[in-house]
């Protein structure tokens, strides 16, 4: 991602960081807003559920989340699995909603976020899976973050990418336009193409409404 990108989506998700924890908030919702969020954003329920369940059968101790938002992913997983999961984000104010509520829910055994471009941060560890769920459609040319993952991966990587053709495409265009905030979109092609510039050759693409999941086994 270039400098110019990475400031631009940093800047969008510090300042959209309270608006979009609240999208997790259920049980702050009336039945019409709870119905149209499960209804408009069901791939991000579902593609999470998804992820839940492969890391659940990966048999992992270690995992990162890769642009973890404030954190709500991270919340759920260390609660069901009671594994250690660290979360990274380049948006300041997303890291700081997740400790906060970390630090409510006592799972700070198992959490620990940090704010950092995964680009530049020095891990001093691997993790057995790392996900990363819409956070690869902000990249201009994600090859740097996946060759980044495949590094300090010792199982299975998992990201997200939003579907070319959908019916709520067009309007994610305009909106992110309107808001300065580079986005990009996939298909097949492009899926496989990537695949091949990071000379990753066993690999599946799920597809879950409007989002592939691309679930890469490294072991």
């Amino acid at each position: 991602m270039s400098i110019k990108n990475t400031e631009a989506v940093k800047s969008f998700f510090d300042n959209y960081a309270s608006k979009f924890y609240s999208i997790y908030k259920e049980e702050q919702k009336n039945p019409l807003r709870r119905f149209l969020d499960r209804t408009v954003r069901y791939s991000m329920f579902h593609r999470f559920k998804k992820v839940s369940e492969i890391i659940e059968k990966s048999n992992s101790e270690k995992i990162l989340d890769a642009g973890c938002g404030p954190g709500w992913h991270d919340i759920l997983l260390a609660k069901s699995l009671k594994k250690n999961i660290t979360g990274i984000d380049v948006a300041p104010e997303m890291i700081r909603i997740a400790k906060e509520e970390s630090n409510k829910r006592n799972l700070n055994n198992y959490l620990n976020f940090i704010t950092a471009d995964i680009l530049e941060y020095n891990f001093d560890e691997k993790f057995d899976v790392i996900f990363a769920l819409g956070v690869v459609e902000y990249f201009d040319d994600p090859l740097d973050l996946l060759n980044k993952m495949k590094k300090i991966c010792n199982k299975k990587i998992l990201f997200s990418v939003p579907v070319l053709n959908h019916w709520l495409t067009f309007q994610r265009k305009i909106r992110y336009k309107i808001r300065k905030c580079p986005l990009w979109f996939y298909d097949e092609r492009k899926i496989n193409e990537l695949m091949s510039k990071a000379s990753i050759q066993n690999y599946l693409i799920h597809k879950i409404d409007r989002d592939y999941l691309v679930e890469i086994k490294l072991d």
